[in-house]
């Protein structure tokens, strides 16, 4: 069996979904601590302006120990997001048959409260796109074992 174990990132790139399509399992890693300025809640998109940066706006002043998976959303986001992606790929050969799909994806993102969530909707919703089976868990399903 392989397995991969990675830390969640807002919509990963098309290697990590080669990576996952290799493994049988793909370990979320969200019992890792947070990052700020990282890949965990912001992604990068190319517009008619340049590159722009699309940030989860997250809660991490005074919380530097905090784990991806307690970070919490500050703020709504998925609209300004959504309009971004529209404006930018809307002309896109592949936007009006996908638009309804990954709108869908931002809708249920928007009802979240904590990351991990949001990332996890991406991730299943990419990969079932992209046709990959691998078996998604997040790290919890296996609990770390403590030392006496």
């Amino acid at each position: 069996m392989r397995i991969a174990i990675i830390q969640s990132c807002c919509v990963p790139s098309r290697g990590f979904f080669d990576l996952i399509g290799r493994c049988d399992e793909y370990e979320i890693f969200d019992s890792a601590q947070y990052i700020k300025r990282h890949w965990h809640n912001r992604n990068r998109v190319k517009t008619a302006s340049g590159i722009e940066w699309l940030t989860i706006p997250v809660i991490s002043k005074g919380r530097y120990e905090q784990t991806i998976d307690e970070v919490e959303i500050e703020k709504a986001w998925t609209e300004k997001h959504w309009r971004t992606l529209e404006l930018a790929y809307r002309k896109s050969p592949f936007f009006a048959r996908l638009a309804p799909t990954v709108h869908s994806w931002y809708e249920q993102a928007g009802r979240q409260k904590r990351l991990t969530d949001v990332n996890a909707i991406f991730i299943h919703g990419i990969a079932d796109l992209l046709g990959r089976t691998t078996r998604i868990l997040r790290d919890t399903a296996y609990p770390a074992e403590r030392p006496c």
